[in-house]
């Protein structure tokens, strides 16, 4: 009984202290309080855009659906199926040189150019700022547009209703190396500034010249009645007048015909471009060029200054007499440019004036001869208002304005030449 006794002392003291040697048992760490900052408030998540086709990378060219290559400028763009329309609303004080016109053409719906404003303009309500005295006849357009030297960038003839635009002065290029012998050689040529109607002459203003013309004392007479005369609408431009009656025309409502010169200037641009719209490809169109709709339905055919129609619809009278070796001749020797060039001083061919416009191309270069007699059936024109150093409004040391400076005489030009 003794060692049962014995065994079960033991048993107990090894359960108490353990076996082997004794190690103390570090005390547990105590848990730093760390501040853990409050977590962020949920906010309403945007909604997801919908999903749009891709939009193609940009290239020179593109296949339309009928499988035609067509060609894009850097202001061109292709309509997507993105859904729901768009609608920008520009800000009440955006600057005028932040203002874009987005336009789609109605031939081709399936593009949209990008139109920036106009360089070097400015926009105002106050005529005050304008540095020309405008003849009488003629007024601002309204919400006009200003150039650095204080032109109005737009007018109107009151006698007419035309709207015209400014064409800035300057050098360009005249003729062209790659067209036919008549527009060679290519060369350089400066015009002094001139604004230009928008449209042709249309049959509606020429039937207003008719009545007034009849009125007039002494009476005007009119050479021949425009072949659209009875057959055309309103905004049809004239077809088939003389080149003397569209001369009495201008001189009626106080403007002129433009020079050849100044037509291609206008028409062309300060770079020389081929065609209205650059040196590109040519727009799709639903009509070809020697097709004669109501003025301005080509939006395509638009010049950077707003000229309607200058490479398409009907062709155009000029002052200038016709010769093919017109250009060959007004070069000067020292190879400077042609000056307010007005052609030739007689015709090459007897009775024949300087046509502008393709018959059935859209090159600015295109020129030929027309008998002055008229009754071409594709022949209309428009006019054009000369500024002359009387209109512009000098202004002395103190920046008032000084009407009595003497006019510069180098550069003097009569507002409505001669026939």
């Amino acid at each position: 009984m003794m060692w049962r006794t014995t065994l079960f002392l033991l048993l107990a003291t090894i359960q108490l202290y353990g076996c082997g040697e004794s190690k103390s048992v570090p005390p547990v760490p105590s848990k730093k309080v760390v501040s853990i900052p409050p977590p962020p408030v949920a906010r309403p998540s945007a909604p997801k855009p919908k999903a749009i086709s891709s939009a193609p990378k940009q290239s020179k060219s593109s296949t339309s659906k009928n499988g035609e290559e067509r060609t894009y400028t850097s202001n061109d763009f292709e309509l997507q199926n993105i859904g729901p329309t768009l609608e920008v609303v520009p800000p009440q004080s955006a600057p005028p040189q932040n203002l874009f016109a987005v336009v789609r053409p109605v031939s081709d719906s399936s593009r949209l150019t990008v139109e920036p404003p106009a360089d070097k303009a400015r926009r105002t309500q106050q005529t005050e700022k304008s540095n020309l005295k405008l003849p009488s006849g003629f007024v601002h357009a309204p919400d006009e547009l200003f150039n650095e030297r204080g032109f109005p960038q737009r007018i109107v003839c009151t006698a007419d209703g035309a709207e015209m635009v400014l064409i800035d002065g300057g050098v360009f290029t005249q003729g062209s190396d790659q067209g036919p012998p008549e527009s060679q050689p290519e060369h350089l040529a400066f015009v002094s500034p001139f604004y230009m109607d928008v449209t042709e002459v249309t049959l509606e203003m020429f039937r207003k010249f008719q009545r007034q013309a009849a009125e007039a004392k002494p009476v005007i007479k009119i050479m021949r009645a425009p072949l659209n005369e009875n057959s055309g609408e309103g905004h049809d431009p004239v077809l088939g007048v003389a080149w003397k009656d569209a001369a009495s025309y201008a001189t009626m409502f106080g403007k002129s015909l433009p020079t050849e010169a100044e037509w291609e200037r206008a028409a062309r641009g300060s770079n020389g471009n081929r065609y209205p719209w650059g040196n590109g490809r040519r727009p799709l169109t639903q009509t070809s060029a020697d097709a004669i709709l109501a003025v301005g339905s080509r939006p395509t055919d638009l010049t950077p200054t707003g000229l309607f129609d200058m490479a398409g619809n009907a062709r155009e009278w000029t002052r200038d007499w016709y010769a093919d070796d017109a250009y060959q001749k007004a070069i000067p020797k020292d190879g400077s440019p042609v000056r307010n060039s007005e052609g030739p001083r007689m015709a090459g061919r007897s009775g024949e004036r300087v046509v502008r416009g393709s018959r059935t191309h859209w090159n600015l270069w295109e020129r030929t001869g027309e008998n002055v007699r008229g009754g071409q059936e594709d022949v209309s024109f428009r006019c054009i208002l000369r500024i002359t150093d009387e209109m512009i409004i000098s202004t002395d040391r103190a920046g008032q304005p000084n009407s009595t400076s003497p006019p510069n005489q180098s550069n003097r030009r009569p507002n409505n030449p001669g026939f």
